[in-house]
């Protein structure tokens, strides 16, 4: 058995008694291309996307309340959530497991800043946007306690094992247990994904769940007569510039206020970045380690 294969069959064993799979979508992680790929290649009777705007913190309850996913989503054997929440209880007693890619912690704020002040100039809603000259420093300060801008993983994951981690109103998500708790409990959920990947690394994450799913994708091949899988879709860069911590000059200030805010969230990343690169190293190859492909962020 190659290395492949091995990592393949871990997961598998990690799998077992599984009968639904979750992307966990954290915002501004540029995973809209990886659920098209799913959506192209495993059908959306096989799909549940449960984010829809108007209902994004209610739709569970939804569901649930009018037995639909049990009637209408029996078949969807991949759900895909883009809101903190504690999923399980609503799929009880079934077991389900989670992947997601996650982008570096600072990044995905600068990106958030960026995407604030484009709402603000497109539609002058201060719901989500901001001013377009509030500086980056200014944004981060103003919006320290927000858990959709800050620590979005530490929240996002402790939410999958205990849905009091954050509380919602109609528009947001806010914190409502302390960060080192809700630390403690995102490190215990980390067992529960078989795959966490960085964004740079998404072509990888097609091979791995196409190899570990690999009787569902072939279904869908059969359903649909095609020979091959489509391929994930190409994608532009977001704004007129590359958001990046290595391509925009920071100051000392940013740089402090970055890592404040995103204290927990850094330590996940690189804990999971490093697992990745040691259970799935036999996915990677020469060229994503050489020249990383540049994603869109705009999921």
């Amino acid at each position: 058995m190659d290395a492949r294969e091995s990592a393949v069959a871990l997961a598998r064993e990690q799998l077992a008694g599984v009968s639904r799979y979750c992307f966990a979508h954290a915002p501004r992680t540029g995973g809209s291309a990886l659920l098209d790929f799913l959506f192209e290649n495993l059908g959306r009777e096989r799909v549940l996307d449960t984010f829809v705007e108007a209902k994004r913190f209610d739709i569970f309850d939804e569901l649930r309340a009018s037995d639909a996913l049990v009637r209408d989503f029996a078949s969807h054997r991949f759900v895909h959530i883009h809101v903190p929440v504690e999923i399980q209880r609503y799929f009880s007693p079934e077991k389900v497991a989670y992947f997601t890619v996650l982008r570096h912690p600072f990044d995905r704020i600068i990106s958030y800043h960026e995407w604030c002040r484009k709402i603000y100039r497109d539609t002058g809603d201060l719901r989500f946007g901001c001013h377009p000259d509030e500086s980056l420093e200014a944004f981060i300060e103003a919006r320290m306690g927000d858990v959709s801008v800050f620590n979005i993983y530490t929240y996002f994951f402790a939410s999958l094992i205990d849905g009091s981690a954050v509380r919602h109103d109609e528009w947001r998500s806010f914190v409502r247990i302390p960060l080192p708790e809700a630390y403690r409990i995102a490190v215990q959920a980390l067992p529960l994904f078989y795959l966490v990947a960085p964004i740079e690394r998404l072509q990888a994450v097609t091979s791995i769940l196409t190899a570990v799913h690999e009787d569902q994708f072939a279904a869908r091949r059969e359903e649909t007569g095609a020979q091959a899988l489509r391929p994930l879709r190409q994608v532009s860069l977001s704004g007129s510039s590359y958001v990046t911590r290595r391509r925009r000059a920071l100051s000392l200030r940013a740089i402090e206020l970055l890592t404040q805010a995103s204290s927990t969230d850094l330590m996940l990343y690189e804990y999971c970045v490093n697992a990745f690169e040691q259970r799935w190293g036999a996915f990677l190859d020469d060229a994503q380690t050489s020249a990383p492909t540049q994603f869109a962020v705009s999921a």
